[in-house]
């Protein structure tokens, strides 16, 4: 499934990576910092889980940003207890994903932090 996502401007929808390549994050990085980004899911009720899976927290739409994120990532911090209740293997595994990080000089997946 495409999902593309719009933006405020009106400027016609896209994809998630197309806007994140428009963005260059690391080129608008210092480059005497790290790179760094956040993307993160709660409940209103402040739970990173519903029935201890995060799946039911975000939409189709939520989980391709996701992905498309770690895409651009060197490492991914995860925690423990997510690692156990998501069963995470690695990090990036769609094919296209895989291309563009190696085509970008970047290793197949990011590292796992823990």
């Amino acid at each position: 499934m495409t999902i593309a996502f719009d933006r405020l401007d009106g400027r016609e929808a896209r994809l998630a990576h197309e806007w994140l390549t428009e963005l260059r994050p690391r080129e608008r990085a210092h480059a005497d910092r790290p790179f760094l980004f956040l993307n993160m899911v709660a409940s209103a009720d402040g739970r990173a889980s519903v029935e201890g899976r995060t799946a039911g927290l975000g939409s189709e739409a939520d989980t391709r940003m996701l992905t498309e994120l770690r895409a651009l990532a060197e490492a991914v911090l995860l925690g423990t207890g997510t690692i156990r209740a998501e069963g995470y293997g690695r990090l990036v595994r769609n094919a296209e994903r895989i291309a563009r990080r190696e085509a970008a000089g970047m290793a197949a997946t990011p590292t796992a932090v823990l």
